[in-house]
Order: C-alpha cells, then sequence, then structure tokens
C-alpha cells in the first residue's frame, strides 16, 4: 500500500488516526485534513479509523486504474457514472490480500470465476465504505470549487448519483440478529463451563489465566455490557464492599494512563451495575491472588491485564488479544461453539432479562406476593438504563429475538387451536350427515 493507517497519542491522550504516505514517511494532506476539519469534532476515534481505512481503499483503486482524483477534480473533472460503478464493484471486495490486479469487472466472467478471484464483504460494509468515500469526495471536491470549472449544483448531483448506488436495503438489524436467534439455549452457559478454571476441556494452561478469563465470560454474561466497556473497568471503578457490590461502566476515551493506542472503551453512557456478591468475590480473588503479583499490573488502574511474559506483561489487555486469542482458543474446544461471537453475550442477557419480565408479570397475574406488573414502557426504560444506551430505540434490535419468540409461540398455539377446531367440526360432519 502507498500508505498506511497510524494512530498517534497525543500527551494530552487524545488519539488521533491519520494515514501517512509510506514513501515520504509524512501524513497524507487531504484525508488529514479532511479529519481534522470534519471528522475529529464529530466522531468517535473508532469511526474516523474505520473512514480512513475507505479512503485508504479508494487510493488502491486509483492506482490500479491508473488515476488521480484530486488532480481530476483540481482540473474540473468530476467522477461520471462509470467511474461511480467501478468504485462501487471496488469497495465490495475485500482488502484481505485482494490481488486487485487480478480482478476483472467486466461481465465476461461467471460469477464462479469473479468469487474465486476475491473475496465479498457483507452489504451493510460496503454500504459504510461508499458513505465514507462519498463524505470524503464531497469535501475534496468542494475544494477546488474556486476554480470555477465546475458548481455547486454539480457537486450535489454527483454525490447524491454515488449516494443512490449504495447497496439496497441495507437493514441494521437483519444480519446479526438471525445470527442470534439460531443460538440454541444453554449453549453460552455451557460455553462458560468450559471456561471454568478447573474444567479439564479448558484450553488455557496457566492457573492465572484461567481465573481471569473465567472472570470476564461471567462478566459479559451477567452484565451483558460490551467486550470494550469490559476491558476499561478500572479497579476504581469496582464497589466491592458492603451488601450491595456494584461496578461503574464508565467513558475513559482518551485516557493518558491507557497504554493500548487502540483503546478499549465504553460505546455508551455512564452507569452504575450490580453485581452478585458470587461476582463480586471473583474479582476480589482475581486482583488479590493474581493481578497483584503480575510484574508492572500495579503502574495502572484497569482490572483486566496481559498475564504472559513479555514486554506487554502488566499492561492493560488489549481487544486484539480477547478477539483473536482468547475468543478463538475457546471455540476450538468445540465445534458448537464456532457461533460464539463477544457481542452475542449482550443479546443473550437482553433475552434473559425479557424471560425474567414474563415471568414476573405471570406471577403479578397470580397475584403472587411481591410482584407488580412492569409495564412495556417500564421494561424499555430499565433495558436502557442497563444497556446504557441513549434512547429506547436502541434497544429494539436486542429484544427482537424474544419478540420473535414470543410470536412463533402465540403463531402455534393460533395453528393448533384451528386443528382443532378442523378436526372436531370434520368429526362433527361426519357423525351428522351422510352424504
Amino acid at each position: 500500500n502507498m500508505v498506511r493507517l497510524e494512530i498517534l497519542v497525543f500527551t494530552n491522550g487524545e488519539r488521533y488516526p491519520i494515514l501517512v504516505d509510506d514513501k515520504k514517511n509524512i501524513p497524507h494532506y487531504y484525508s488529514t485534513l479532511w479529519t481534522t476539519s470534519i471528522l475529529r469534532g464529530n466522531c468517535s476515534v473508532n469511526t474516523i479509523r474505520n473512514k480512513l481505512y475507505a479512503i485508504r481503499w479508494l487510493f488502491e483503486w486509483e492506482s490500479s486504474s491508473n488515476r488521480n482524483i484530486i488532480n481530476e477534480f483540481r482540473n474540473g473533472f468530476l467522477l461520471n457514472y462509470e467511474d461511480m460503478i467501478n468504485l462501487r464493484e471496488h469497495f465490495r471486495l475485500s482488502e484481505k490480500k485482494a490481488d486487485i490486479k487480478k480482478l476483472n469487472f467486466s461481465n465476461n466472467l461467471s460469477k464462479n470465476e469473479k468469487s474465486k478471484n476475491s473475496k465479498v464483504i457483507s452489504p451493510s460494509h460496503q454500504y459504510n465504505r461508499m458513505t465514507a468515500i462519498i463524505e470524503y469526495l464531497d469535501f475534496i471536491s468542494s475544494l477546488f470549487i474556486n476554480k470555477g470549472t465546475y458548481t455547486i449544483k454539480d457537486i450535489e448531483k454527483m454525490i447524491t448519483t454515488f449516494k443512490n448506488l449504495r447497496p439496497k436495503g441495507r437493514n441494521i438489524y437483519s444480519s446479526k440478529v438471525f445470527d442470534n436467534i439460531n443460538i440454541p439455549d444453554g449453549l453460552l452457559d455451557e460455553f462458560i463451563n468450559v471456561a471454568d478454571y478447573l474444567n479439564p476441556k479448558n484450553p488455557f494452561k496457566s492457573e492465572s489465566i484461567r481465573k481471569r478469563n473465567y472472570l470476564m465470560f461471567m462478566l459479559l454474561r451477567k452484565l451483558g455490557i460490551r467486550r470494550g466497556e469490559l476491558l476499561s473497568i478500572k479497579i476504581d471503578d469496582l464497589n466491592l464492599t458492603g451488601n450491595n457490590p456494584a461496578i461503574f461502566i464508565r467513558r475513559t476515551h482518551d485516557d493518558p494512563i491507557d497504554t493500548r493506542i487502540n483503546q478499549a472503551v465504553a460505546k455508551t453512557k455512564e452507569r452504575r451495575l450490580v453485581i452478585s456478591l458470587e461476582i463480586s468475590n471473583l474479582i476480589d480473588e482475581y486482583i488479590i491472588n493474581y493481578r497483584n503479583k503480575i510484574p508492572n499490573a500495579n503502574r495502572h488502574p484497569y482490572l483486566f491485564v496481559t498475564h504472559r511474559k513479555g514486554i506487554s506483561q502488566g499492561n492493560p489487555l488489549s481487544v486484539s488479544t480477547f478477539d483473536n486469542i482468547i475468543i478463538p482458543t475457546m471455540k476450538k474446544v468445540d465445534k458448537k461453539f464456532s457461533i460464539i461471537h463477544p457481542h452475542i453475550f449482550r443479546h443473550e442477557w437482553n433475552l434473559d432479562f425479557s424471560r425474567k419480565v414474563d415471568l414476573n408479570n405471570k406471577l403479578a397475574k397470580e397475584n403472587k406476593a411481591n410482584y407488580t406488573e412492569i409495564t412495556p414502557e417500564a421494561e424499555a426504560k430499565y433495558r436502557q438504563h442497563w444497556m446504557g444506551h441513549a434512547s429506547e430505540k436502541s434497544s429494539y434490535i436486542y429484544n427482537k429475538r424474544h419478540i420473535i419468540e414470543q410470536a412463533n409461540k402465540l403463531v402455534l398455539i393460533e395453528q393448533h387451536e384451528l386443528v382443532k377446531k378442523l378436526t372436531h367440526k370434520k368429526n362433527g360432519n361426519q357423525d351428522g350427515n351422510n352424504e
């Protein structure tokens, strides 16, 4: 690649992603200008990083097509329809070692041949990439407008045309939800069972790593937090004394103490979550018997640290270690676990929560003592608080599996009633009149 993505860490802790020109070793001028003037005030570090990855993929297209969009804009040539179609196809391709030279967008290739040459990404990923490119091109083309060769109207036309070429039917709820609906009941508990430090199937050798991982999975399972929130828990966010132990989930964005360039952060609102005595004891034991004995761990307040010997020993545990080492190692234990990903714990927590509300309301209807009915509005508010969502709408995706489950139940009851009626009628007819 002609550019690489780097993340600078300023002294105040701010993370600042930029594209660096490989040959000259200086920031790429126009993408950095865009980041500074437009993105930095409005987007999270991860969003900026993803947009810059898309820009880098645009440069890949320029080099393989022998084009230079900046020069073209400077000389008054905006993208034409054919360019946009080509770019759309380019943005369907996975960046992973795709051999750009080999790809041929002509229609002489059969579908099979095309797929042999390259991996294709999901429509929603393609949609996000194209959106980033459209924003970038909008910004760049506006810079050269005073040359007078094209007008704001021309830019608007290019942008609208390009926007309409994005994949249709993009539905943020679809793909993930259906993955999660297919999770058999009890699979996650089986997974956590394997993570138990005493289980002979546990794939990790060291006792301290087993203890740490088991605690991490228990927190994901019982609190439904994101892995970024899990890895950004600090010891001073814990309240383990007394009868009501709790964890504060805080936003640690741009924390100067955090040694991880790609920070693990809470995406959502800060909140206080109560925890059981069982979990409180597990945390206590992990800190006293394991974390405290790891070299360098006392240099920062993050709860989960790297245990393995090496230069990062004692540093805060990174998202990439969690995603690329811990989860895959656990998944290898049993084929059944192949569908598990870190966010599934959050979905499972919500399903449990919905079932608890149903049970509570059933007991309330039966006038059992201490149970009062929880209205749908109250349920949405509780869920919003626990998930840390800014709006109730965000929780919808998490409740969808339960809604589908309930709908299926009702439909089956209805079908059952119908079958009963029909059978009854049929038997009645046979008795009544011999036609």
